[in-house]
């Protein structure tokens, strides 16, 4: 999508995978800094848009961050929970960003692009795994998706296939948290040599 920015007139492009699937969201000019909000219009026939427009999606900006920075987004509904996970994840290296409603989660995740999701298994974040399920499978693979819950031991691999994810983590073990991200990450990156391993052929 073509931009041009109302306050200075530089005209510049955001790649179609960056543009979240919302009516409006704004965006910062790199020309002037000014925060340009755009408008656009949504295809209702498809299943993105459908989902969009019963969230009622709020707009939201494209995250920043320098070149090669590892960025975690967590919506963990435990704020105890969410604290530990904080410090976890800062501890090996990764920023981390989060929302405020399940509704901000889901034009977060369209939005931006993240190394690493975590995200409470309840009733209430159905609606952002069911969002996850519908990304092209070239772009879900390389996002490592961790959910954490009640429902299933740590590692299920069944409740793992029913959600979608590439690990399940049991708020039981949550004492091991920074071992068990570390397993989940070195999981996820098993999970993808073959997958890097055909990439590198083409």
């Amino acid at each position: 999508m073509e931009i041009q920015c109302s306050n200075c007139n530089k005209k510049f492009k955001i790649p179609d995978e960056k543009i979240p699937n919302v009516s409006k969201f704004r965006v910062k000019c790199p020309g002037c800094g000014y925060k340009i909000q755009v408008e656009r219009k949504l295809h209702t026939e498809s299943k993105e848009s459908s989902i969009d427009q019963a969230l009622n999606l709020p707009s939201v900006e494209p995250e920043m961050h320098p070149p090669g920075s590892k960025v975690a987004f967590v919506f963990l509904e435990e704020k105890e929970f969410f604290d530990k996970l904080e410090k976890t994840l800062k501890d090996s290296g990764y920023i981390v960003s989060s929302a405020s409603s399940t509704q901000e989660a889901v034009a977060k995740i369209n939005l931006n692009r993240y190394n690493m999701i975590i995200i409470s298994d309840s009733p209430e974040t159905k609606i952002i795994f069911k969002e996850i399920e519908l990304w092209p499978g070239n772009l879900r693979r390389y996002i490592n998706v961790i959910a954490i819950g009640t429902s299933a031991k740590t590692f299920d691999p069944n409740r793992e296939f029913i959600l979608g994810v590439n690990s399940y983590i049991s708020t039981d073990d949550f004492g091991n948290i920074d071992d068990l991200i570390q397993d989940a990450i070195k999981r996820h990156e098993d999970f993808l040599i073959p997958w890097n391993f055909v990439k590198k052929d083409e």
